[in-house]
């Protein structure tokens, strides 16, 4: 999911297992400031967006070798 783009419930469901709980994950979600409900579904926050590129930056400083492209936020 991008900051800037809604996704809807049932594509979010498809992504997840079956034993997984959705209204509870994405309650949580929400409780925890990462995703904000929308028109349209669900869309991620400032707050995610910042966290993915945390853990990106720890994951780069642990492992030197890997490499991943972060394409969240809209382009200038």
């Amino acid at each position: 999911m991008k900051p800037d783009y809604a996704m809807d419930e049932i594509t979010l469901k498809s992504y997840l297992p079956d034993s997984t709980n959705f209204d509870r994950v994405i309650t949580e979600s929400i409780e925890l400031g990462f995703v904000d409900r929308v028109r349209g579904g669900y869309r991620l926050n400032f707050n995610a967006d910042l966290a993915v590129r945390l853990l990106v930056i720890i994951h780069q400083a642990i492992n030197k070798r890997a490499t991943m492209n972060v394409t969240v936020g809209k382009p200038d």
